[in-house]
């Protein structure tokens, strides 16, 4: 039987994740997708290393927000040492004409210079990894049987980034090429006390983070099976996206990688109406920017009248609060990871594709 596995890693706030597939246990492919902070470089290098990894298919760096960024600077040039790296997704300076938060864009020159004699973006001829030039998905690659078709971001998101990137870049003293927003919400964990139904309702701001626009976002299917990881992507463009795949209908996924941990700024009720999903992951520790908001959960919960699965890699005070609230059990259920293990979901587990027949992709 093949196999299909997510596991999201210990990143504080941000994310650090490993995709594992292929047609048996002794025939996987792995990609790594971020590498959250500096503290998290050792841990996703002894994971691989325990999986008795040797070739990484892909890395992907979504975007310059240092908790996605940080820990991939200690990381790559301990990896290249370990294992064969097959391409290197990243959007540098280079890309934004070619169509934050703090020093994001500064690390971004850094990785630069980290990866400027690995293949890097190999899969769009070393272009932009991005959407097609109208906006709609884009069939990227297929490594290995499993394909990837891009969602986020778009050309006028990366030329957006230009200014911030310059400005900051050359505050710290380089030369390019060598901000987060978040709403207001409710006070306190006695939100809950709201009801979902209420709070799924709240009316709320959209992201407009420069940073979080150019998240690279993206659709790895394999085997029938769907994984959206939705990076800190802004709603309204993973919203066309889908939309595009799926026409007047929702896009069948088997696991959505909940887009910037769960902000209500992220996660609208668009969006949502877009996907035919039941298993959300929400990567964060919950500590820096309180997420996932109770918005954001209710909003997905109320999405889906037979219910879903809220996969969290902390056993964080936000997330706790929800598996003890009375509607757990009903309506969704919680899943954390074993104490002091990263949380590794395995996608085949009632898959979309054993209710749904599953529309191919539009390259």
């Amino acid at each position: 039987m093949s196999v299909f596995r997510v596991a999201a890693l210990p990143a504080r706030e941000g994310d650090c994740l490993v995709l594992s597939w292929g047609p048996a246990e002794d025939q996987l492919s792995h990609m790594v997708v971020d590498a959250g902070h500096a503290e998290t470089a050792p841990l996703l290098l002894n994971y691989l290393s325990d999986a008795g990894v040797r070739h990484i298919e892909l890395i992907v760096v979504t975007h310059v927000d240092a908790d996605h960024i940080e820990g991939m600077l200690d990381f790559l040039p301990a990896a290249r040492k370990v294992f064969q790296i097959g391409d290197v997704w990243f959007n540098g300076y280079r890309h934004l004409r070619d169509g934050l938060e703090g020093f994001g864009p500064v690390q971004g020159e850094l990785l630069t210079m980290s990866i400027s004699d690995l293949p890097w973006n190999r899969a769009a001829g070393g272009r932009a990894i991005r959407a097609a030039d109208d906006g709609s998905p884009r069939l990227i690659a297929t490594l290995a049987g499993l394909g990837i078709t891009v969602i986020s971001p778009d050309e006028a998101k990366l030329k957006a980034m230009v200014p911030t990137w310059e400005a900051d870049v050359r505050a710290a003293g380089l030369e390019p090429g060598r901000v987060r927003v978040e709403t207001k919400v409710p006070a306190g964990l006695e939100a809950l006390g709201a009801g979902i139904d209420v709070l799924a309702a709240t009316r709320t701001g959209k992201d407009t983070a420069r940073a979080n626009g150019t998240s690279i976002a993206f659709i790895a299917e394999y085997d029938g099976m769907r994984v959206l990881l939705g990076a800190d992507a802004h709603p309204g463009i993973l919203e066309r996206g889908l939309r595009s795949l799926s026409g007047d209908g929702k896009l069948p996924i088997d696991l959505v990688k909940v887009p910037h941990h769960g902000s209500q700024n992220n996660v609208s009720r668009e969006l949502l109406q877009r996907m035919d999903c039941r298993r959300f992951l929400i990567s964060t520790d919950g500590t820096k920017f309180k997420h996932p908001d109770p918005i954001a959960l209710a909003r997905i919960i109320a999405s889906q009248r037979d219910g879903v699965e809220l996969f969290f890699n902390y056993r964080q005070p936000r997330a706790l609060e929800w598996a003890e609230n009375p509607e757990a059990g009903r309506r969704y259920r919680c899943v954390f990871p074993d104490s002091g293990m990263p949380l590794v979901i395995d996608v085949r587990d009632h898959p979309v594709a054993a209710r749904r027949d599953m529309a191919g992709l539009a390259p």
